[in-house]
């Protein structure tokens, strides 16, 4: 009798930790509503920002993409957590594209790219957020 309650106790244990592995899984990778808003009021300021500072908003918005990134359960450096969610971007390339260019105007010191192409990588990131749910297409 008590190996039966022990084995019932211990099936109920697998069981529970399976359904906490499940509902982990569901979760990861979606946003909830109040942390969508307020990363979309940091991509406002960035876009903002756009009108006198291309150079500053870039870098906005890799911060911006990062962030949106960890709450979805990505880890380690934003590389890296592109690469968590690549499946996610409609053109993955475009978003790395868009952060190497960050890389660039942080690390280069003769590195002068054009507005249009500033503008660009902007709006990369911008789709980005779309492609991870934070804007709807």
């Amino acid at each position: 009798m008590t190996s039966i309650i022990l084995a019932a106790i211990l099936l109920l244990l697998f069981l529970g930790l399976a359904l906490a592995g499940v509902l982990y899984e569901i979760k990861k990778g979606k946003l909830d509503l109040p942390t969508k808003k307020f990363i979309q009021g940091q991509w406002h300021k960035a876009e903002a920002l756009s009108k006198n500072d291309l150079r500053a908003a870039i870098f906005e918005a890799d911060k911006i993409l990062a962030f949106t990134l960890t709450k979805m359960g990505a880890t380690d450096n934003i590389t890296k957590k592109i690469k968590q969610f690549e499946s996610r971007f409609k053109d993955p390339e475009l978003v790395y594209q868009a952060h190497r260019l960050r890389n660039l105007l942080a690390h280069q010191v003769d590195f002068h790219p054009s507005n249009q192409e500033l503008q660009q990588k902007f709006n990369y990131f911008r789709g980005a957020l779309t492609d991870l749910g934070v804007f709807k297409y």
